[in-house]
């Protein structure tokens, strides 16, 4: 293109009748959506800032069109744009505006038309030969609608609409600038808002051949918009990230986001890029001033929240005003330079994907487990990630030795929406030294302020030390901390602490790795519940079978007996006999183990084993199952003596290998007759009762005992078990016998 094609709005409009033909779509800027008004809103920002500022230039990029001859002798040549129909009427409503301001003479406006509807050719007409600007900041659109020369009708023209939108928007923004309008209509016809002017036959372009280029009447996608919003940006602020997007945007790191999407588009995964770090850096500069932020931040923050979406589809629209506000609120070396420099490193550096993911499934570009969502934990890692590139320059041990610190704290500190921007702070404040974490952790003189994730920080102190100190502990310690139940948190490893030796680490994994292997899969659980010495617990402990809880077993729960314990076997000398029904029998592997729920809770003074099979009884009148009282072995004694079959027992655990009876009652048959144990809560109740049939309710007798027992015996068939039926079957079976016989006379 020469110079000669490029052409000012008040250029070409004095060389040609611009008509914008029927085949073109209506004028869009005006529209009441997300998307049209933060295009409209930065188009008229930037063309009021082009003609109030000297030296301000605006480049509007190409128009297309055909150039037609004239219709008449004496007249001026049409032109009939392909493209850039959109862009020439924001520009004419601009040029409206000023020349009404600047009492410019209005008769060469009359150049500009629409074809699309005879309402919007008219409209056009009567915005020239009337004043359409109130005296006051009352919208342009009011004043206009109260005029005779306006049609009501007329605003069932999508074009007309449109059109009192924007002109209500220059308005607006013209007012709050206090324009110079004298001076704006100078720079309207010179050369500061300008495009390249191409007329299609002229040169030879068929109208496919533009439709290749930009199919018409098409927006620009998301992606597309965010980034020609963003070069603008930097172009304007900081030249040398901007010639780094512009060198690279379309080219390298195109490349690397299509390897991860292949066959689909990258556009919206490179967004998503920028969107997932800039929420994270935003997050982190609101959360040292939340307390004093004003209002207009507050609501800025919320705006945050609700519209900066960390996966955003391909077409999702997103407001450039989020960015432009995150961008100028926070540094340029903790938004842009990561991004660039992770990116720029990414291309070149094979190690850095590698050494993202010691232990944890995780993709740096889709999200967590790869399914393109984020949870809090992975933001903190991926703004952990970032500010390693905070800094120019990669290493790939110091990279490596980072992101082992980065998982290390984020597997084994609960992160939600509460702790998010406390985690942040610890990882802004330890990415100073990011590229020599190793050294800095290791030195107790150097400080960190932030509490988040004490306990595991100063683990990673201790570990830091160990592995500066010799290749075969850093050996060592990796191979620990990649354990499947252990994922970085070896605390318990450390036997000794500070004076830990490599053999004795080495014979503590061993021992883990034993527990942990045994062919009974609830053997690590029972074994660590064996060296338990509580008569009641004094919180819930769940005791499921899953990496994640064998872990906080492990590391947390029963740390403290994981230390005293020396072999893989199950305690000898358990002191309570709850304890010993969960580690020497098979209750823990038979119950079920749906939704997470197998766990240990006091319920009053007794023990119960939340979630597993069979074992129902009443709540306030609904029935509750699922769960065993432990610790009643004189039922458990008795039950099992009946020998009764397993069809006797019809709410309750009855598994042939296993000794358990205990719901909070236990119904069964004997004799064909229905009973019930029940779990007594004072002295007025009695072990077992007669039923009625099918369990309805106990059966009570017709007369009281003549023998008062001062138990509910005097009022109900029923008994308690003595000593000595314990130690004799037969006696309980008798004494059973007896209870049908009475209640049958």
């Amino acid at each position: 293109m020469s110079h000669d094609d490029i052409y000012s709005f008040y250029k070409l409009i004095s060389e040609y009748r611009i008509t914008i033909p029927v085949i073109q779509r209506a004028y869009a800027e005006g529209r009441k959506t997300k998307q049209a008004e933060d295009v409209r809103k930065s188009i008229v920002a930037s063309i009021i800032e082009a003609v109030s500022k000297k030296g301000k230039t605006l480049f509007f990029d190409f128009v297309y069109g055909n150039v037609l001859p004239p219709e008449n002798k004496g007249a001026i040549s049409k032109f009939v744009p392909f493209d850039g129909q959109q862009r020439l009427t924001t520009l004419f409503l601009f040029h409206r505006y000023v020349f009404e301001r600047a009492e410019e003479p209005r008769d060469i406006l009359k150049n500009f038309s629409y074809e699309t509807r005879a309402s919007a050719k008219e409209f056009i007409e009567k915005l020239c030969d009337n004043d359409i600007i109130p005296a006051d900041k009352s919208d342009v659109s009011d004043y206009i609608k109260d005029q005779k020369w306006f049609y009501n009708d007329w605003l069932n023209d999508p074009t007309i609409s449109s059109m009192l939108v924007v002109l209500d928007e220059i308005h607006k923004q013209a007012c709050e600038q206090n324009i110079d309008f004298g001076k704006a209509l100078s720079h309207l016809k010179d050369n500061t808002i300008t495009f390249h002017f191409v007329d299609m036959k002229e040169n030879g372009l068929p109208a496919a051949t533009y439709v290749k280029m930009n199919a018409r009447g098409k927006s620009l996608t998301a992606f597309e918009n965010f980034k020609a919003s963003l070069e603008e940006f930097l172009k304007d602020n900081y030249k040398n990230f901007y010639d780094k997007l512009k060198d690279n945007i379309d080219g390298k790191w195109l490349d690397l986001f299509y390897g991860q999407t292949k066959p689909d588009l990258p556009d919206a995964l490179i967004m998503a890029f920028f969107n997932r770090h800039l929420l994270n850096v935003w997050a982190l500069e609101f959360s040292k001033i939340k307390k004093t932020a004003s209002n207009e931040l507050k609501v800025f923050d919320d705006r945050i929240e609700n519209d900066l979406i960390s996966f955003p589809k391909i077409d999702t629209f997103i407001s450039w005003d989020i960015y432009k506000t995150i961008l100028a609120k926070c540094p340029i070396k903790k938004t842009i330079r990561p991004i660039f420099n992770f990116l720029e490193y990414a291309c070149d550096k094979d190690t850095i994907i590698e050494n993202i993911r010691p232990y944890q499934k995780w993709d740096v570009f889709k999200g967590k487990d790869s399914n393109f969502s984020e949870t809090y934990p992975s933001k903190v890692a991926f703004y952990a990630l970032m500010s390693y590139f905070g800094q120019d320059e990669y290493d790939a041990k110091s990279f490596s030795n980072w992101m082992r610190i980065v998982w290390n704290i984020v597997e084994n500190q609960t992160i939600d929406k509460d702790s998010y921007p406390s985690a942040l702070r610890l990882f802004d404040e330890l990415a100073k030294n990011s590229h020599r974490i190793y050294e800095f952790l290791s030195d107790s003189n150097n400080k960190i302020t932030s509490g988040f994730a004490k306990e595991q920080v100063e683990e990673e102190r201790l570990k830091a030390r160990k592995i500066l100190a010799s290749s075969a502990w850093e050996e060592k310690i990796l191979e620990a901390e990649r354990y499947e139940i252990l994922l970085g948190k070896i605390n318990i490893l450390f036997q000794s602490g500070e004076n830990t030796t490599e053999d004795e680490f080495e014979r503590r994994f061993t021992l883990l790795k034993s527990l942990h292997k045994n062919k009974d899969k609830y053997h690590i659980v029972k074994v660590l519940v064996s060296y338990y010495n509580k008569q009641i617990p004094s919180e819930k402990i769940n005791l499921i079978n899953t990496p994640e809880n064998l872990k906080q077993l492990v590391t947390k729960v029963f740390s403290k007996e994981f230390k005293i314990i020396e072999t893989d076997t199950i305690n000898p000398a358990i002191k309570y006999e709850w304890i010993k029904e969960l580690a020497r029998t098979t209750l823990l592997n038979e119950s079920r183990e749906d939704e997470g729920r197998k766990y240990l809770n006091k319920y009053g003074d007794r023990i119960v084993l939340w979630g597993t099979k069979g074992c129902k009884w009443n709540v306030f009148g609904n029935e509750v199952g699922g769960n065993v009282i432990l610790g009643d072995s004189k039922r458990n004694a008795v039950l099992k003596s009946l020998g009764l079959p397993n069809n006797a027992f019809v709410t309750d655990y009855n598994k042939q290998n296993c000794i358990f009876f205990s719901g909070w009652y236990t119904n069964f048959k004997f004799k064909d007759n229905f009973f019930q144990w029940w779990t007594k809560e004072n002295t007025e109740q009695c072990d077992i009762y007669l039923m009625e049939k099918d369990w309805e309710d106990w059966k009570k007798r017709g007369k009281p005992l003549t023998n008062k027992t001062n138990t509910e015996a005097d009022e109900y068939f029923a008994f308690n078990v003595t000593d000595e039926m314990l130690k004799n079957p037969e006696l309980v079976k008798a004494e059973l016998r007896k209870l049908i016989k009475e209640s049958s006379k």
